[in-house]
């Protein structure tokens, strides 16, 4: 923001210069979406050479709900959450498995998912998701 598109090239270019491979594509992720096509193709080629990356499998589920490919997401987030997480790792994909549940309108499961990311994180947009989560399950 405040940058004309060739200035965010350039801090991109910059950053791409002295990143390691999978952290470029992680911070496309949070970039516009110009990148987004090739974190998913990079995040996929680190995959193929170390399937067992957490942070790849987090990025791509995050990139997937950008996507509404949910089924994606879902994929990556349970893979993610199989692995041995600190409380606050687990917290935040938990948040993420809140949100897929929710675009998919699996309430129930989403106020599971946001429940437990409060229990990790002591966020309290987690707990306020999870309380809007029990609403809507309520009135299905």
């Amino acid at each position: 923001r405040g940058q004309t598109k060739d200035q965010g090239f350039q801090n991109r270019r910059q950053l791409i210069k002295i990143l390691p491979l999978y952290t470029t594509a992680s911070v496309r992720v949070g970039a516009t979406e110009y990148f987004l096509a090739a974190s998913e193709k990079t995040f996929k080629q680190i995959l193929a050479v170390d399937p067992k990356n957490e942070r790849v499998h987090y990025y791509l589920a995050r990139l997937y709900l950008r996507w509404k490919k949910y089924d994606l997401a879902q994929q990556h987030i349970q893979t993610y959450l199989g692995f041995d997480l600190s409380k606050i790792h687990r917290g935040y994909a938990l948040s993420i498995q809140g949100k897929i549940y929710s675009r998919l309108g699996k309430w129930s499961e989403a106020e599971k998912a946001y429940r437990a990311s409060y229990k990790a994180t002591k966020k309290s947009s987690a707990k306020a998701l999870a309380n809007k989560a029990a609403e809507k399950a309520k009135a299905q």
